[in-house]
Order: structure tokens, then C-alpha cells, then sequence
């Protein structure tokens, strides 16, 4: 018979038999959700492909060297985004939200200030305050980043093909 490893191997997904939406399809999806969700059309949209490393897995961050090679799935965000005084009288319009179709339901409410701090709530969120926080430094003097978006993805969470790196493309 055959050893407990290769039947594994015969019937775990391959790539080959995982057909991602394309872009155009996610981006209809992220931007219907966007309008359900805030009630206008986005001003921008943006695509990121997933990625898998060859070779240096969690090593890029630990100045090793990495082989990253781009999938056809993606995240798609739509949104708008904005520079505002950050002594606004209606203290919402300094918070930003997320909403996305991998966590119905969910919207991730958070101020972009230099105290972000990651959370347990919403934890899928996280990624994007911390490229948000990078931003922190290029907001003019008196102004606050304020943001919404909605996010689509072909990436399957959890699957190693680092779904979060593309919510944090740069």
C-alpha cells in the first residue's frame, strides 16, 4: 500500500487546482461592499498579489535572504482616503474603518494616530495599521490620516501564501 505521507500528498489541494477570481472580479466585489457599506463609490482601487517563498521562509524580516515568487490571487482594496485637521469638531471624522468579505460582519474601527497600536480585536486589521503607521511620519504637522476601505481576496486565509503581505503592499 501506499505510505500515510504520499496519500496525504494525493489528496491535498494542489495550485493547479486552485483557480483564483480574477482581478476584475474582485475589484466588482470590493467595491460593491464599499458602497453597501458606506454608502458612496470608492475613490480608488488597488491590486496586490499573494505571494510564496521558494526558498527563505520568515527570514526576510530577519535580514535573510528570501526567493518570493507573485500568484495570480490577490487582494483588491476600494476606498478613500484623506488628510484632515485634527482638531475636526466631529471627532468621527478622525477614525478610520475597514470592512472586508473574508470576515463578514466585521468592521475594524481604529484612530491613526502615533499611539496605533495593534489589538485583539479584529486582529486581521493589524496588518493595515502597521503600514498605516508607517505612513505617520509623511501626515503634515496638525493633520490626521483618515481612511476607508474594503478589501476582496483571492488568497485563501491561513494558507500560507501570505495573504497578509498582500494587505500590506507598500
Amino acid at each position: 500500500g501506499k505510505s500515510p505521507r504520499n496519500a496525504a500528498r494525493e489528496r491535498a489541494p494542489t495550485m493547479a487546482s486552485f483557480q483564483p477570481e480574477p482581478k476584475d472580479v474582485l475589484l466588482r466585489k470590493a467595491e460593491r461592499l464599499f458602497r453597501r457599506v458606506f454608502d458612496e463609490h470608492p475613490s480608488f482601487a488597488a491590486f496586490a498579489p499573494g505571494r510564496v517563498n521558494l526558498i527563505g521562509e520568515h527570514t526576510d524580516y530577519t535580514n535573510g535572504f528570501v526567493c518570493p515568487m507573485a500568484l495570480t490571487a490577490g487582494t483588491v482594496i476600494a476606498g478613500r482616503g484623506a488628510l484632515v485637521d485634527e482638531e475636526a469638531e466631529d471627532a468621527s471624522a478622525l477614525l478610520s474603518m475597514i470592512v472586508s468579505l473574508q470576515v463578514p460582519g466585521e468592521v475594524a474601527v481604529f484612530e491613526c494616530s502615533p499611539g496605533l497600536q495593534p489589538s485583539d480585536q479584529h486582529p486581521w486589521a493589524n496588518y493595515v495599521k502597521g503600514v498605516a503607521h508607517e505612513y505617520l511620519a509623511d501626515v503634515p504637522a496638525g493633520k490626521r490620516l483618515v481612511f476607508d476601505f474594503a478589501v476582496a481576496s483571492s488568497v485563501p486565509l491561513g494558507s500560507g501564501l501570505s495573504s497578509s503581505a498582500s494587505l500590506e503592499v507598500r
